[in-house]
């Protein structure tokens, strides 16, 4: 899926990969575009021309854009030559996460670097390099910890079962293929679906979920957007389109087409002068309420739903926790339909 790779893709992506497999590391922007000398000094817009399922540029925490890390998803590795072995270890990580989740009875199942070395037998190069390529499939794990003391550690999440008989790579790659185009199907005509990072569908719970789906009454709007997103174990996106359509339906009774997510909602929720009003604000009551309800909904935008827009390996949540997001959501849409225009 997704263009034909040029030459210069193939370039950038066997230079990537070549660092990775021989020193255990990604390649810094700075290095990438001082040893291809061809290639423009935007990497980001180079990746992004490439594909975000192969190749992915992530910020430093500090530092310029130069330092930025080039990465490569599994997708990435397996368009590079001599990747064979790696894509071979990383199918037995797969194999070793769900034979994990399963064995747990007690507690979050979790798998350390260190596994990988005792139960796989691999190196402890082989071993960093597989936990780095862990990180860039996110929707393998719920949690991880990586970088400081100790191993790389990953709190697994019960739709690792989906890829329960995965049996080779091109079992894998199918199944990322399949999704990403069930994805964009799901929301074909919103660009944050087209550029948002690619997660397995999670499989059936043992208790129904759809039933307590049902339970919730939800807001027909945010039922419209989430329904088959939830049904389908779409769980992020589910949640992602939930909270653009609470942005959309704040927009769309204020008229203020001119901003979006969180200033939107600071701008038409406050209490100073609100162009939506929850009351009438003639008690400091009434006016805490206004503002609470601002303060939400700017919220909702900053810690839910960009999130879910821009980060790549965004931890997928369990099903009754996707519930509790759509209530939510569910709750600010009926607030805002309570809301009244306020007098100018």
């Amino acid at each position: 899926m997704g263009k034909e790779l040029s030459d210069t893709d193939r370039q950038i992506l066997e230079y990537i990969y070549r660092t990775f497999k021989d020193e255990g590391c990604w390649v810094s922007s700075r290095h990438l575009v001082h040893d291809l000398q061809a290639l423009d000094s935007d990497v980001y817009e180079i990746a992004k021309e490439i594909g975000w399922w192969l190749v992915r540029v992530e910020d430093p925490d500090s530092g310029s854009k130069e330092d930025a890390l080039a990465k490569l998803t599994i997708e990435g590795v397996a368009t590079c030559e001599g990747s064979e072995q790696d894509l071979l270890d990383f199918v037995s990580v797969l194999q070793l996460f769900v034979r994990t989740y399963r064995a747990t009875r007690d507690g979050v199942p979790q798998v350390t670097a260190d596994d990988f070395i005792h139960e796989l037998n691999l190196s402890e190069l082989q071993a960093r390099k597989m936990a780095m390529l862990v990180l860039e499939e996110g929707g393998l794990y719920r949690s991880a910890s990586y970088g400081g003391e100790g191993p790389a550690r990953f709190e697994l999440v019960r739709k690792i079962l989906h890829f329960e008989k995965v049996d080779s790579i091109e079992d894998y790659l199918e199944i990322c293929e399949r999704d990403r185009a069930l994805r964009l199907s799901a929301s074909s005509d919103s660009p944050v679906a087209r550029a948002a990072p690619i997660t397995e569908p999670s499989p059936p719970l043992e208790c129904d979920p759809m039933a307590a789906y049902e339970t919730l009454h939800l807001h027909p709007a945010i039922r419209r957007e989430t329904e088959e997103l939830f049904r389908s174990g779409f769980y992020n996106q589910a949640i992602l389109e939930a909270f653009k359509r609470v942005n959309e339906l704040v927009k769309a009774k204020s008229g203020r087409d001119d901003l979006d997510g969180k200033s939107l909602m600071g701008t038409v929720f406050s209490e100073k002068k609100p162009i939506l009003r929850f009351n009438l604000q003639t008690s400091t009551s009434a006016r805490d309420e206004q503002e609470g309800f601002k303060l939400m909904a700017m919220g909702a935008m900053v810690g839910i739903r960009n999130p879910r827009a821009h980060e790549t390996k965004w931890p997928e949540p369990e099903p009754l926790e996707t519930l509790e997001y759509l209530a939510f959501a569910s709750l600010l849409a009926r607030q805002i339909d309570k809301a009244e225009k306020a007098k100018v």
